[in-house]
């Protein structure tokens, strides 16, 4: 009886790891996303591959499972973020090839991203009029991958200047409308792959800006 019943599990066991290992179906996987309220781009991909954007007009965390850790999803933008929360963070951070992640007035708090420590796979980042502060922004410390980074309306202040510093590939840094000033801007000159930074409407001067222009070759400072 005990052979029977283990006989049994080795069969179940390998049937799941067939069906794991089946193509997927870019029609059927569509259908699925589109019933979270997801407008849905397919992307050029080698052949077998499937890349997917999402784009929501609102997000329904009720809905999100449907795609949670898929390999095929690239990018996700969600125009009105208010119910983005870090549950949803965390299921966003669960997705392996996700290179682009752009949130508008998201409900996130100090622990949001976290799930993001150490991603290897997020290049561009958008959190606009996140109320997030300096805490919050450190678990991006690690994200070498990230080459865009938009903190616009945040709560950030020039304590952010390290971390931003510990980005190796970041080539564009939105701070508008933020407590980030001139002092923060200039911490920046170690940051050499840096080539804008959007400082609209902080306390960024004339001179400052031009000390920053003068130190990265062809970084444009917007103020």
């Amino acid at each position: 009886m005990r052979f029977l019943t283990a006989l049994l599990l080795s069969f179940a066991m390998m049937a799941t790891v067939r069906s794991a290992d089946k193509p997927v179906d870019p029609v059927k996987l569509v259908a699925a996303i589109e019933k979270t309220g997801a407008k849905v781009t397919m992307v050029d991909a080698a052949p077998g591959e499937t890349r997917l954007k999402l784009s929501f007009r609102k997000w329904d965390p009720t809905k999100m499972t449907a795609f949670k850790g898929s390999p095929h999803i690239v990018e996700i933008v969600i125009e009105d973020a208010g119910k983005v929360s870090d549950q949803s963070m965390a299921l966003f951070a669960s997705l392996p090839n996700l290179e682009r992640l752009e949130l508008y007035k998201p409900a996130l708090t100090a622990a949001s991203l976290n799930p993001f420590k150490a991603n290897k796979s997020l290049k561009y980042l958008t959190l606009f009029g996140a109320k997030i502060g300096d805490g919050a922004v450190a678990a991006l410390k690690e994200v070498e991958t990230l080459e865009e980074l938009d903190l616009t309306g945040s709560l950030i202040t020039n304590a952010s200047a390290e971390i931003f510093k510990d980005l190796p590939n970041l080539k564009i840094l939105a701070v508008a409308n933020t407590k980030f000033n001139g002092k923060g801007a200039l911490q920046l000159k170690e940051m050499p792959k840096l080539k804008e930074l959007n400082a609209m409407n902080c306390d960024v001067s004339v001179m400052e800006a031009k000390e920053l222009e003068a130190a990265i070759k062809g970084i444009k400072v917007k103020r």
